[in-house]
């Protein structure tokens, strides 16, 4: 599992999923944290497999990692 957040300088995160899903696979879930306006709805279409708005609770953050455990 990557977390990953959207807003870096040189290469956001949106630019970032989709040169790594244009990548050989396997590929690990993508879950992007932000501060910003992304809903959950934009980072599907991003084709992350999840959105963890920050600040974010240690318990939201291993309730995630949990979530994309059970679905390996």
């Amino acid at each position: 599992m990557i977390l990953l957040d959207v807003q870096m300088p040189i290469m956001d995160g949106q630019a970032f999923l989709s040169a790594y899903h244009a990548g050989p696979g396997p590929h690990v879930p993508v879950v992007f944290t932000t501060t910003g306006a992304m809903n959950a709805d934009e980072a599907t279409e991003a084709r992350a497999a999840g959105l963890l708005p920050k600040p974010f609770e240690l318990d939201a953050l291993l309730a995630l990692v949990a979530q994309h455990i059970e679905r390996t």
